[in-house]
């Protein structure tokens, strides 16, 4: 099966060499992972993070206090930023989740599980200190629906008045054509 990232981790990685610069590291590691994730907010690994009752804003205040080096990369060397072995392993681990969750594409969710099985970590070791085990994670998440059939944006909400307009107009289309009653 050929594994893809989902666009929404497209821009989570994006996100990533720019937080792996703005903590001064030239190599993108498995903590830098978790800041991409953090700082876009939407998507299912943190709505799963918030179901389960974790601050996003404290978890990203810990993992800076643990990480962050004095001197910030200068943003020209954003071509020069690679991942460590470690967030290759991260990356592994995150492509197996979604195969064994019948999916192809590698989504947040996926990232979050691996992050959250991955030894050693600052964001593992938070997630533990709350109780937090990849087993509990994984369960919210497939409770969630976030494992298979996911989408990486807030649900779509139809009002009465809305479903009133479309009524009107599949009305219209029914009564035009040619379709017997």
């Amino acid at each position: 099966m050929k594994m893809r990232f989902s666009d929404k981790m497209h821009d989570i990685l994006d996100l990533v060499v720019e937080e792996t610069l703005r903590t001064g590291y030239m190599s993108a590691g498995v903590d830098h992972l978790m800041l991409g994730l953090l700082r876009d907010r939407d998507n299912n690994a943190c709505r799963a993070l918030s179901g389960l009752k974790v601050d996003l804003d404290d978890m990203k205040r810990s993992l800076d206090s643990e990480i962050f080096l004095d001197e910030p990369v200068p943003s020209a060397g954003t071509q020069s930023v690679h991942a460590t072995r470690e967030a290759g392993e991260v990356i592994k681990i995150a492509a197996t989740e979604a195969y064994r969750n019948g999916s192809s594409i590698i989504r947040t969710a996926h990232f979050m599980l691996a992050i959250a099985v991955f030894p050693e970590s600052a964001s593992r070791r938070y997630l533990m200190d709350r109780g937090i085990s990849a087993e509990s994670l994984e369960r919210h998440m497939s409770e969630k629906g976030m494992l298979r059939d996911i989408t990486e944006h807030a649900p779509i909400i139809i009002t009465d008045k809305i479903a009133g307009a479309l009524g009107e107009q599949l009305d219209r289309l029914l009564s035009s054509s040619d379709l017997p009653s």
